[in-house]
């Protein structure tokens, strides 16, 4: 599970539970409607695991002024702004906005690899932690020329941060560590994908809308758009090709049914993507007509899996196969969501024929 999804489910229970301005509950109600039953005030007092990924979310609630957070037993609930939000269509729909936030390039790079520090996930929920800012802020080369200077340089870079909404301290005392975290804004730039926008600075367009099934598909492909903007070393790069590889595998998992064997042959491992894929298409593309389509989504598979045949090929060949591996993915989905209709005039689809490249 990724955070912005785990923020949105908290959210979400707040207003089942409590969807008057007048309603409150106590955090141990809201983890109960969320999925985690059993949960006491003083599970929350220890401020860890599940509490304390619910304590996040709700923090960066309060801080996008959705929610008010009172104390432990009773008092929290969704403020009038969140509960026009939750009638607009929830968390996704302040994506826009967010999205509009001006960040330069560095700024992107440095919020990518906090969140990468900072993510933890559990059974079920997600979380960000506080992680030290200093060693990301100086492996971007942002070193002053002297220490002074460079402690000056860093509290101002993090208080520009700070001040859009990007990251919270765990600490304002004067002489504090530089223990940050981003907040749920940041993760939304980190993770989520908006073509109109961002799509082309990320090096990733999508335009994708969830399909059922594609769930955890999702996290991953999300996971990859973190790791592809940290890449940094070529261990890194043939990192996001291993990623694509596996994440295609992933996917055809999904739609891949046993009744697409012929009678007689042995079904294809996990392994297997390329003949499970034949399978697939077979059964949900078949017909002259859907050569092309069939053509397309084989082609996508071999370019998300082009950067592990090759270790020498750069970024760019990283960021093709993220691509090729976007397509391939939605490919997948949109005959998922919209089923071929086959060509029932057309004759081509023996084996000869399905099986050209």
């Amino acid at each position: 599970m990724r955070y912005t999804t785990w923020v949105s489910d908290v959210f979400t229970a707040l207003v089942r539970i409590a969807p008057s301005r007048f309603g409150s509950v106590g955090l141990a109600a809201l983890g109960h409607e969320i999925g985690f039953a059993g949960l006491t005030g003083d599970d929350f007092g220890r401020d860890d695991g599940v509490t304390r990924a619910i304590l996040t979310a709700l923090y960066d609630l309060a801080a996008l002024d959705l929610v008010e957070v009172d104390n432990v037993g009773t008092g929290n609930r969704v403020s009038d702004s969140g509960r026009d939000v939750a009638a607009s269509g929830g968390l996704p729909s302040l994506w826009p906005a967010i999205g509009d936030i001006h960040i330069t390039e560095v700024e992107r790079a440095f919020l990518t690899r906090l969140y990468v520090a900072s993510s933890i996930t559990g059974d079920g929920w997600a979380d960000l932690r506080f992680a030290d800012a200093e060693p990301i802020h100086r492996d971007l080369g942002l070193e002053a020329s002297g220490e002074h200077e460079t402690r000056i340089e860093r509290m101002t870079f993090l208080g520009d941060l700070e001040r859009k909404g990007l990251v919270r301290a765990e600490s304002v005392a004067i002489g504090a560590s530089d223990s940050y975290r981003p907040t749920y804004v940041s993760a939304v730039l980190a993770a989520e994908t908006d073509a109109r926008d961002r799509g082309i600075e990320a090096g990733l367009l999508d335009w994708s809308v969830p399909t059922p099934g594609f769930e955890a598909i999702a996290d991953r492909l999300a996971e990859l758009k973190i790791r592809l903007a940290d890449a940094r070393s070529d261990g890194d790069l043939s990192d996001i090709g291993l990623r694509c590889r596996d994440i295609a595998a992933d996917a055809v998992d999904v739609v891949f049914r046993p009744d697409m064997v012929p009678a007689g042959e042995r079904a294809p491992s996990r392994q297997d993507a390329e003949e499970r894929l034949r399978l697939y298409l077979r059964a949900r593309a078949g017909g002259k007509a859907n050569e092309d389509l069939r053509s397309f989504v084989r082609a996508a598979l071999g370019l998300a899996h082009a950067r592990t045949h090759s270790a020498r090929t750069g970024r760019a060949a990283a960021v093709a196969s993220a691509q090729g591996l976007l397509s391939f993915v939605r490919s997948l989905e949109a005959m998922e969501r919209f089923p071929v209709v086959p060509d029932l005039g057309d004759d081509s689809t023996d084996d000869q024929a399905m099986d050209a490249p």
